[in-house]
């Protein structure tokens, strides 16, 4: 790693110690100042790489999975001075798919970083999860970790496993046979042995193998055995404690948290260049307080809930501009970066989808009310452009995955609906009525009044009937839906026959049916 001393590094220090010390003559270098440290570029390059640790705990699934491999896959662009990966492992396996896609994440996509696969203290790592152990260059165990043991995969499982972990394990030096041992029962007697050196003044070769490796190795050279262990009996799996992980050379490193890690792998990093992965970033501007997904939820729930009251007292104008307001603070915020990114997740074209949605809505209410497509289109278009505006690019440097970023930001925009629809009819009766705005034929009360029985339905068509040749004035224009005063001051609620019919247009009622009137112009 940069930033740590090799023997060539302390052996041009010692020269320029040694030559500094002579005086300052033709050709001669002068003595070094005393305060100049020969490393501190090297010490200044190290304290400034990043370490990012990333925790995979619990059942492996294929979501956790493209979670991790999304994250880390863009790492280069998102966090250019990571040199060191920490996976914090503890894990009963899972799905061997979602498995092998962060091994092999480990193993190939971040080649150029040292992988390091961390197990806790006390927490333990078997099954599935032990690809990613063999996947990392660098296994470190905390105290009384665990690896191996408990219940083995399905037969047909535990075949492919085995092939993958005896892969991996032999990618890093580690024994295959050892490998097998921890993941699945079948196997044969497994074995520690010592065997004497192979040319005069060699030291002794310690080896994990079966007996029957034992046995091909020692053809014709039997007194090369200078002892054996077993390690795990035929059928069994292997657990290994951290003392025994040591003892059989599958790991030298042991640290209870990232500090020690640190100190155990000589990792000369500051503080605040580890990065959590799992841990939310706090905020720091305001824009990240207004990215938050419950302030997200609050505007739109303000917006939505404005909205529907503005349409609930159609003309005050107020509700109207607090909902304008609510999306414009919420497309601003979503269109700047957070700390941490490059880019804010909403777009011109989200705004732009929005708008138009919003001119759909519009067209809806107040010009041909009935249609229905109008309504159903533009609330589509507004839905779609609120989540798109939550979801970040994969330029943006946000740390998180697209498909969790879609699911949170559906959940955000349902929950906000669904709590301003609540909130809008518990506000329903505290909503005075305004006489004035129903004069201008405006709808300013509520229209769920209470249920209808038999009588009351028969007695409302009956006086419908009644009105059939009445005549009045269109209160509203008629396109072609809207109100008419009858002469009797009556102020119904009809749907214009065949043509536009503009306010003040004197109308008659044509027919009453199925609670709908139909007026039609009445000729001079």
């Amino acid at each position: 790693m940069i930033g740590l001393r090799t023997p060539k590094a302390i052996a041009l220090g010692g020269l320029l110690a040694l030559f500094g010390g002579l005086s300052p003559a033709r050709g001669q270098a002068g003595p070094l100042p005393k305060d100049r440290d020969p490393f501190e570029k090297d010490r200044t390059a190290a304290a400034e790489e990043q370490i990012l640790l990333q925790s995979v705990e619990g059942p492996i699934t294929s979501r956790l999975a493209g979670r991790v491999v999304e994250r880390l896959r863009t790492a280069p662009e998102r966090w250019p001075r990571a040199r060191t990966v920490v996976f914090t492992l503890d894990t009963d396996g899972g799905e061997l798919a979602a498995a092998g896609e962060i091994a092999e994440l480990m193993a190939r996509d971040l080649k150029g970083y040292l992988t390091v696969a961390r197990v806790p203290p006390g927490a333990s790592v078997r099954g599935e999860g032990l690809l990613l152990v063999f996947a990392a260059q660098k296994i470190v165990l905390g105290k009384d970790s665990v690896l191996g043991g408990g219940p083995g995969p399905e037969r047909g499982a535990a075949a492919e496993l085995k092939e993958l972990v005896r892969k991996y394990a032999s990618e890093r030096g580690h024994s295959p046979a050892l490998a097998d041992a921890m993941v699945s029962g079948e196997h044969e007697e497994l074995l520690r042995v010592r065997l004497a050196p192979e040319r005069p003044g060699s030291e002794e070769t310690v080896l994990i193998m079966t007996r029957q490796d034992l046995d091909d190795r020692l053809k014709g050279k039997p007194d090369r055995l200078l002892g054996e262990k077993t390690l795990v009996g035929k059928g069994q799996l292997l657990e290994l404690t951290t003392e025994k992980a040591r003892e059989y050379k599958l790991t030298r490193h042991v640290a209870d948290d990232v500090t020690q890690i640190q100190l155990e792998l000589g990792l000369a990093v500051a503080p605040e260049n580890v990065i959590d992965l799992d841990e939310p970033a706090q905020p720091r501007t305001a824009v990240d307080l207004l990215n938050l997904p419950f302030v997200r939820f609050l505007l739109i729930l303000c917006g939505a809930l404005a909205v529907l009251i503005e349409l609930k007292t159609l003309g005050t104008l107020i509700p109207g501009t607090i909902a304008l307001l609510c999306f414009a603070v919420f497309f601003v915020a979503h269109s700047l970066p957070v700390s941490g990114a490059v880019e804010g997740t909403a777009s011109l074209w989200e705004v732009l989808l929005f708008v138009l949605g919003a001119g759909l809505l519009a067209m809806e209410f107040l010009l041909l009310p009935g249609v229905a497509i109008f309504g159903i289109l533009g609330g589509a278009l507004c839905a779609v452009s609120l989540v798109l505006a939550m979801v970040p690019s994969a330029s943006s440097g946000a740390s998180v995955s697209v498909r969790g970023a879609v699911e949170e930001a559906i959940a955000i925009l349902a929950y906000g609906f669904l709590a301003a629809f609540a909130c809008f009819l518990l506000l329903v009766r505290f909503i005075s009525h305004r006489p004035g705005l129903a004069r201008r034929g405006l709808v300013s009360t509520s229209a769920i009044v209470g249920v209808p029985t038999a009588d009351s339905a028969l007695a409302a068509q009956a006086a419908q009937q009644g009105l059939v040749g009445s005549a009045g004035s269109a209160l509203t224009a008629l396109r072609p839906a809207g109100k008419v005063r009858l002469e009797d001051g009556t102020v119904l609620d009809v749907v214009a026959e065949g043509e536009f019919i503009e306010a003040g247009t004197p109308v008659k009622v044509i027919q009453c049916d199925g609670g709908i009137t139909r007026v039609s112009r009445l000729e001079a």
